[in-house]
């Protein structure tokens, strides 16, 4: 009876080995397939925003007012630059 015992356990445990590999073979791949639809999301996710922002955004500076102060001392610090050390 113990033989017999035993050798059910083993071939029980032989055929939940056998059940193992296609769970583990199906959560691979359902986990696979959830990463390359995430890829593709993000991948749409990115050019909608690149296709659907501003044009505007692409200027190097800003229309704002507070940019133009800067501007005038730089012109006026390259004007007398060139006054200065160009004219000689």
């Amino acid at each position: 009876m113990k033989i017999i015992k035993i050798l059910l356990v083993g071939f029980g445990l032989i055929l939940l080995g056998m059940l193992a590999f296609p769970i583990i073979a199906f959560v691979y791949h359902a986990l696979w397939y959830l990463f390359w639809i995430a890829v593709l999301g993000l991948t749409g996710y990115v050019g909608y925003k690149v296709l659907t922002r501003k044009k505007d955004s692409l200027l190097l500076e800003d229309k704002s007012s507070f940019a133009l102060p800067g501007l005038d001392s730089a012109d006026r610090a390259f004007r007398e630059f060139r006054r200065k050390h160009l004219t000689k």
